[in-house]
């Protein structure tokens, strides 16, 4: 959907949405880790930290500057309405979500009190003042957030009017004027020190250059969940050995927390590098399809995750379609050729009669393409299958399994893929296919070959490849393949940003062998 001048227009909900994740991150890491330090300055004091300098000192308190101070909130829910575009939405949320995350970790690293107590007022401020008190407390002081939000509000909205000059230039005014008195009022509130708005300022550049080099709105995704599970898992764990008198149980949750944190944040990074082909060091399986020691202890938390989503996953579709349990839709591609896309399949059950078992003079040969870095591989159940088929076969009867590992992460767009390497991969494919069709021709018998993608869940990893396999094959091309996804996998989550038109239209150009 497109507004008038023919850029991509923004939906209420959206704007909403991008505001509610935002602001419950807020809410739920700064409440936190504000009650955990009041909760530490209760029970250990001496690890709270001071930063008030001299000049500090000599700042006055105004009262009057809660007003300009409580406009840093409205500014922050306002902006979501400001901005025209969806890039200047999705900016605006990666700026302030990425700052609310970094803040709330040194604000729990580093927990620091107010030095000063605020003098009571008796005037119209004194609501203000009461609403601030209730919100908040003298604690989360270095950085600044009000600092940080305001810059980062100011750089988000400078470029939402346009028009004529003097408009623009009114607007900028304003914008510049309102940011710098809410800076101003952090300290004239007695809210912050000076060394909090310098780390505020300090907080926001480093917000701006993260978010300006942010490959994937996963990175940030990943980013918070390391973040949040830090926090969450550490205060938690503070709490009970608070409330329980056992300091070991602060010891053991710093210890999770940390190796949680850690394991995100390695998969925040191989998102963020961007390099597919480097995905199987990271994600590393046998021979047999099955993830290594050190990659379960690496990324446990995340794969046991999967694993959950992989055996829901199946259950769900279990009863949805009890009718087709145990089956998989392949689609011939001429030559005793067929293909299919699936999730990784807990169940041997996938594949029960894809192999005949009564068919003399038979080279059969079953290729599994595995997508899944998540997940190990159902080859184990596979071999299981045909080593049954073999025992009823006739002795003529030929059975192969070959397992090619080329591992994505979850929604990696293909536009990050190399699409040599991915013509490297089909030609092995059709360098099997010739190898089983020379093999089968010097014995005079018959030839069938069955390619199987899988991913995890079965929506879009694997779905992507069987499509680009088949561009590759000149079985689809760039004005058919929609069709062909909506008629035999309705369910895919294929989006444009996912598979682009341009990696389609490389494979479908490229020299085939």
């Amino acid at each position: 959907m497109t507004n008038k001048a023919g850029r991509p227009r923004l939906l209420l909900s959206t704007r909403i949405r991008h505001l509610t994740a935002a602001l419950l991150l807020f809410a739920l890491l700064y409440s936190l880790t504000n009650h955990y330090s009041a909760a530490l300055f209760d029970c250990c004091s001496e690890r709270i930290h001071y930063v008030a300098t001299s000049l500090d000192s000599s700042l006055p308190f105004v009262a009057a500057m809660i007003v300009p101070y409580s406009w840093s909130m409205i500014l922050f829910i306002a902006s979501f309405f400001m901005v025209r575009t969806p890039s200047q939405l999705s900016s605006l949320s990666s700026r302030l979500i990425l700052a609310t995350l970094l803040a709330t970790l040194i604000f729990y690293l580093y927990p620091a009190r107010f030095s000063f107590e605020r003098p009571l007022t008796t005037d119209w401020t004194t609501v203000g003042y009461a609403v601030l008190g209730a919100a908040d407390k003298p604690f989360n002081q270095l950085p600044s957030l009000h600092v940080s939000y305001a810059l980062l509000l100011g750089v988000s909205l400078w470029e939402v009017v346009v028009g004529r000059q003097w408009l623009v230039l009114s607007y900028k005014g304003l914008l510049v004027l309102v940011c710098c008195l809410i800076i101003g009022s952090t300290v004239f509130t007695y809210q912050h020190h000076l060394l909090d708005i310098i780390a505020g300022m300090l907080l926001a550049a480093i917000v701006l250059f993260m978010v300006d080099r942010q490959r994937s709105v996963l990175v940030l995704k990943y980013f918070a969940i390391a973040i949040s599970g830090f926090l969450l898992l550490a205060i938690t764990g503070f709490f009970i050995a608070t409330n329980f008198k056992q300091p070991l149980f602060e010891y053991t949750s710093l210890v999770v927390a940390g190796y949680w944190l850690l394991s995100f944040m390695r998969l925040a990074w191989v998102y963020q590098s961007a390099e597919i082909n480097t995905n199987s060091s990271y994600f590393i399986k046998d021979n047999r399809g099955k993830l290594t020691l050190s990659t379960w202890l690496t990324f446990v938390p995340l794969l046991l995750a999967y694993r959950a989503m992989s055996s829901l996953s199946q259950r769900y579709y279990s009863y949805q379609h009890p009718d087709r349990v145990g089956s998989t839709d392949w689609q011939p591609i001429g030559n005793n050729t067929s293909v299919s896309a699936s999730a990784r399949l807990s169940s041997p059950l996938f594949i029960k009669g894809f192999l005949p078992s009564q068919v003399a003079d038979l080279a059969a040969q079953l290729i599994i393409v595995d997508l899944a870095a998540e997940a190990s591989s159902h080859l184990l159940a596979v071999r299981a299958i045909a080593n049954n088929s073999v025992k009823n076969a006739p002795r003529s009867t030929q059975y192969s399994i070959h397992y090619l590992y080329w591992p994505l992460l979850d929604l990696q767009p293909f536009n990050e893929a190399d699409a040599l390497v991915l013509i490297g991969l089909f030609e092995q494919l059709n360098q099997l296919l010739a190898d089983n069709r020379h093999t089968n021709k010097a014995q005079a018998g018959t030839s069938l070959t069955l390619i199987n993608f899988h991913c995890v869940m079965g929506f879009s990893r694997s779905i992507a490849m069987q499509v680009l396999y088949l561009v590759y094959c000149d079985k689809l091309s760039l004005e058919n393949y929609q069709t062909w996804i909506s008629q035999h996998y309705p369910q895919a989550h294929l989006a444009s940003s996912y598979l682009p038109e341009s990696l389609i239209t490389a494979l479908s150009c490229a020299k085939k062998p």
